[in-house]
């Protein structure tokens, strides 16, 4: 039996004022880097291993380089003083996600999303596939530290998608389990979709996607509870797509880091990342409702639905000095506490496979 793999970073609970952010390094995969006979890429979520310093990276490839996979890798920082000199990554292994039920994994799953069990299994989320007939729905799968496939949990009802026919209900095609994170100190976890489910768009054009609390009330068993609303910036931009939540990590039980991200489209690609602190403390449970579409809902107090309340911790357009033009950063997870004392932050990027685009790792420094 693996041990647990991620060693988690408790953080008392946090005013978003108080929540300050420094880029102590940076660092970049090859472009294309061959390993194992598979191209390093397409990293949509990571998470850290402290008592070994391996990071695990989550490719979202969904066969056309290889098989979905996890790669482990070697995490060193080497200071000079109380600087970082040297950022190093190093590849040690690669573990193919091999088998569900029935089929390969390729042909169903477009992993987006990842954690990690007590038991030292992996916790995937995978979008589905909108394009399919039938419409392959959206999973959550726990695989072992091999590959092979243990089983799935439920998903709830408001999130799967009509089978076939015009989709009236559930998330929509490559906007759905993009986001995940384990509760410090608790078994429980939140998993989050990209973008508002199909009967939860809203004609005042806000955008509203939907978290669901997964608790474990027994040995090997995850069961969805609440689910929260979170609103999504407003993308204004004509040439854009639709901004999205790309990756949540919670500092507490009731503060939750959210990575919003949006593509645009003009002179080359660029994309907008902002980092919010979320609060879900007096946030609603919509779990028993089935579309927000004509629901009223206000941060006021009184309201029938609030949604988890936000403030801005960092606008990634104040890196570009540092760290060049803002690429596609997908994943988010707590990395090694430093001599100091101070916990550290760790994002990733994922090229998609595309020239123009790189997969970048960041680390920051968490002044709390």
């Amino acid at each position: 039996m693996m041990k647990l793999l991620f060693s988690f970073i408790f953080l008392t609970a946090l005013e978003a004022q108080a929540l300050k952010l420094e880029l102590i390094a940076h660092t970049e995969i090859p472009h294309r880097l061959n390993f194992n006979k598979t191209v390093l890429g397409g990293i949509s979520a990571l998470s850290f291993q402290s008592e070994s310093n391996t990071l695990w990276l989550l490719s979202d490839d969904r066969g056309t380089h290889a098989e979905p996979r996890v790669y482990k890798m070697k995490m060193e920082l080497k200071f000079k003083g109380e600087v970082v000199e040297k950022f190093l990554l190093t590849p040690e292994q690669v573990i193919f996600i091999k088998q569900s039920e029935k089929k390969n994994l390729r042909d169903v799953a477009d992993l987006e999303s990842m954690s990690m069990l007590p038991w030292g299994n992996f916790l995937l989320g995978s979008e589905g596939d909108g394009n399919k007939k039938p419409r392959q729905p959206p999973r959550l799968i726990e695989v072992k530290p091999n590959g092979d496939f243990v089983r799935t949990y439920p998903v709830p009802e408001h999130f799967l998608p009509n089978r076939s026919g015009q989709q009236t209900k559930g998330v929509r095609n490559n906007l759905a389990f993009e986001a995940m994170t384990q509760i410090p100190d608790k078994n429980e976890w939140i998993v989050g979709v990209e973008a508002p489910l199909q009967q939860d768009r809203r004609s005042d054009k806000r955008s509203f996607v939907r978290w669901i609390q997964y608790l474990m009330p027994d040995a090997w068993v995850l069961k969805p509870a609440k689910q929260w609303l979170y609103q999504v910036e407003t993308n204004q931009q004509i040439l854009s797509f639709q901004n999205g939540l790309s990756e949540i990590l919670a500092v507490n039980d009731k503060e939750i880091l959210a990575l919003e991200r949006k593509l645009e489209v003009g002179d080359g690609v660029a994309f907008k990342v902002q980092l919010f602190l979320a609060n879900l403390e007096k946030a609603s449970d919509l779990a028993n409702i089935t579309s927000i579409a004509q629901s009223e809902i206000s941060d006021s107090e009184g309201a029938s639905l609030r949604p988890a309340s936000k403030k801005l911790v960092l606008d990634f357009e104040s890196l570009t000095s540092k760290i060049g033009k803002i690429e596609n950063f997908e994943g988010m997870a707590w990395g090694p506490k430093l001599a100091n004392g101070k916990s550290t932050l760790l994002l990733v990027s994922d090229d998609n496979f595309m020239r123009d685009l790189r997969t970048q790792v960041l680390i920051f420094s968490v002044d709390n």
